[in-house]
């Protein structure tokens, strides 16, 4: 059976580790060491990929604020009456 695996270049790294710095500010270069030697290259990049797609994700909605607030509207039971009334508007400016 042929063997498939890509060797990770010391490029691949910097640029992840330049993502990696982009997401967390924080991170530091012996914490980007440790996580690679313990999760490894490609686990990395598929975590910081989803990390990625959340915040996209969550600035589309508005943010964390906003999603805060949907979630009390929804546990408070008002989220449905927002709801209701966009349906209401919809229907005024449809007839």
């Amino acid at each position: 059976m042929e063997s498939t695996t890509k060797k990770v270049t010391t490029k691949m790294l910097v640029d992840l580790y330049r993502e990696m710095y982009d997401l967390f500010p924080n991170t530091n270069i012996e914490e980007f060491e440790e996580i690679i030697i313990e999760d490894g290259y490609w686990d990395t990049r598929a975590r910081l990929s989803i990390n990625r797609e959340t915040n996209h994700w969550l600035d589309n909605i508005g943010g964390r604020d906003k999603l805060k607030e949907l979630y009390s509207e929804f546990r408070n039971g008002t989220l449905d009456d927002r709801i209701n009334n966009q349906k209401q508007k919809l229907k005024k400016y449809l007839k």
